[in-house]
């Protein structure tokens, strides 16, 4: 038998196979595939970022306003769920008083934000009897799991957002 100078085989390999992951064209459609991943992560972290910084460029009193019409949008509210919504709406007034008065109030409990609030001499009363009114009427749905009505759920809602909806027309006025 004859050596084939092409192949560097004997003569009886008729057949010569070159699998697919080995051609130009599935290398080519690996790039392309990579860079398709990458720029996608690409685009999704810009966007991400540009959402962070459009929420920080807010003040404090807008972003909190905010939060509560998305909560309210989002959350069926029924006295069922009345433990998640009075979490969330007592989370929302913390973290606008912590942002507002430099203090680490998410970590405490409601009444010892109420009772850091009362001691201070620089609050707003209209700000201490909105807290106090809303952490004093979620106190028995979050920890007691007590149902609660709905005109209570529309009531603590409708207060806290015109007291943000004050400071907001105090700003601007401002």
């Amino acid at each position: 038998m004859k050596i084939d100078e092409k192949t560097g085989l004997y003569g009886n390999y008729g057949i010569w196979h070159k699998p697919f992951w080995q051609t130009t064209t599935f290398y080519w459609l690996i790039s392309g595939f990579v860079g398709l991943i990458f720029i996608i992560l690409c685009y999704v972290l810009i966007k991400k970022y540009r959402v962070y910084r459009k929420k920080k460029l807010l003040p404090v009193w807008k972003r909190s306003l905010q939060e509560l019409e998305l909560l309210w949008k989002t959350s069926p509210m029924k006295p069922e769920l009345g433990k998640k919504f009075y979490f969330l709406l007592t989370y929302t007034i913390k973290a606008y008083l912590e942002e507002q008065l430099h203090v680490q109030f998410c970590s405490k409990t409601d009444a010892e934000v109420i009772s850091y609030l009362e001691k201070r001499e620089d609050i707003n009363n209209e700000l201490l009897h909105t807290v106090r009114d809303v952490f004093k009427g979620s106190e028995l749905v979050k920890f007691a799991n007590e149902l609660i009505i709905q005109d209570q759920i529309n009531h603590d809602y409708k207060q806290t957002v015109a007291f943000l909806e004050k400071i907001e027309q105090k700003q601007k006025s401002n």
